[in-house]
């Protein structure tokens, strides 16, 4: 199923086309896999609430850069696999420094509700990290409004599954 075909015509653009589309449907699975394993964590484990958030961001983070490498980003990187290590480390530091920053700033002198300046660093990063990833992290210099052919049926069905294990937890 190519998402970017509507009437046998060829639809993408700058903002919509098949690298955004597969970019974000790799960002709300890995969302839904730090929600499930935050909750995994912290339910059947026992581990504190913090602590559940730290190792479930750490693992959302990795399998966020494997499927922007194996998913989203393939068929145009051309930074080295070394490179795109180190700058996958300090754009992992970066967003947990976003995050901490926020906490300090919202909830603290702000008194907003901490799950809602969560969620405003989720949006945050999750428009942010796109061009980031795109153009430091993979080296992807050609125009993404070339990009046709998003898959949306493997990932919807892994994300149907995460979900379904969520809402079992």
């Amino acid at each position: 199923m190519d998402i970017t075909v509507k009437n046998q015509n060829r639809y993408a653009n700058r903002f919509i086309n098949g690298e955004t589309v597969n970019y974000s449907i790799a960002y709300a699975v890995s969302f839904f896999i730090l929600i499930a394993v935050k909750q995994f964590l912290k339910t059947f484990i026992g581990l504190e609430t913090s602590a559940s958030c730290t190792i479930a961001f750490i693992i959302t983070e990795a399998v966020l850069f494997l499927f922007e490498r194996f998913f989203v980003f393939k068929s145009n990187i051309t930074t080295s696999k070394i490179t795109q290590g180190i700058l996958f480390v300090l754009n992992t530091a970066m967003h947990f420094g976003i995050y901490k920053l926020a906490h300090v700033i919202l909830c603290g002198s702000l008194n907003i509700y901490d799950f809602t300046v969560w969620l405003m660093v989720a949006v945050f990063i999750f428009i942010f990290n796109y061009p980031l990833a795109r153009i430091l992290i993979f080296g992807c210099m050609d125009k993404a409004d070339n990009k046709n052919g998003g898959r949306a049926l493997l990932p919807a069905l892994f994300m149907t599954a995460v979900c379904s294990t969520y809402i079992c937890i």
